[in-house]
């Protein structure tokens, strides 16, 4: 009887780590779509101010910088 409570303890304890170790994998991968979100947006916070235009040729160097950077944040 005791052997039994042992083998369903022990597979019960694999089963907890097994899925310890998925909700960590998952809270990882969140925090990472999170962190890309974060830059994506503000990226996108910072483009009505250069789209106000001090100067053309600033503003289309913002305006490439800008793009750039959301492919980046897209990227990541």
């Amino acid at each position: 009887m005791q052997m039994q409570d042992l083998s369903r303890t022990r597979e019960s304890l694999v089963g907890a780590e097994t899925s310890k170790k998925h909700l960590e994998e998952r809270v990882a991968d969140l925090n990472r779509q999170i962190q890309g979100n974060e830059e994506k947006l503000s990226v996108y916070e910072r483009r009505p101010a250069a789209d106000r235009g001090i100067s053309n040729n600033l503003g289309q160097d913002t305006s490439r910088e800008q793009q750039l950077e959301s492919e980046v944040a897209e990227l990541r």
